[in-house]
């Protein structure tokens, strides 16, 4: 926690007096794999983010600690769905490994996603969706 309370520190002292900082963040532990191409999408498994999530979560506690404090006003906050698509797996793997991202793909969730794109005799798409939190916050002014 405490690098991203040095960040959030940094950042409010860098932040203009009427600026505004934006927090985006993935909350989902697991996200969901499907096939795209058939009448309806074709759910594949579970992708593991479980090792990401200690980060994250010690950015969001950091969030809390300013608020709490003072430093930092929360001003709105809320969760939305985001979908990344990919042409095939093997680009979606590719795309995990260049952006160092924690998300696991289990061998047993590779293995069915590649027999159902196998089974499907026409375009597909590989789809993950997550969970992302949102958060807008400002400075607090020492007169507010």
């Amino acid at each position: 926690m405490v690098h991203a309370l040095n960040a959030l520190m940094e950042a409010r002292r860098v932040l203009a007096a009427d600026g505004v900082l934006i927090v985006l963040h993935p909350i989902a532990l697991q996200l969901p794999l499907e096939i795209m191409g058939a009448e309806q999408p074709l759910f594949a498994g579970l992708l593991d983010d479980i090792a990401g999530h200690d980060r994250i979560e010690n950015a969001h506690q950091a969030l809390r600690q300013v608020v709490q404090e003072g430093w930092l006003i929360l001003e709105r906050q809320e969760e939305f769905k985001y979908f990344s698509y990919w042409d095939t797996v093997d680009e979606m793997m590719v795309y995990h490994d260049e952006q160092n991202s924690d998300t696991r793909t289990p061998d047993h969730v590779l293995a069915k996603t590649r027999r159902l794109l196998a089974d499907i005799n026409h375009e597909t798409r590989v789809r993950v969706h997550d969970t992302i939190f949102i958060g807008r916050y400002t400075i607090k002014l020492n007169n507010q």
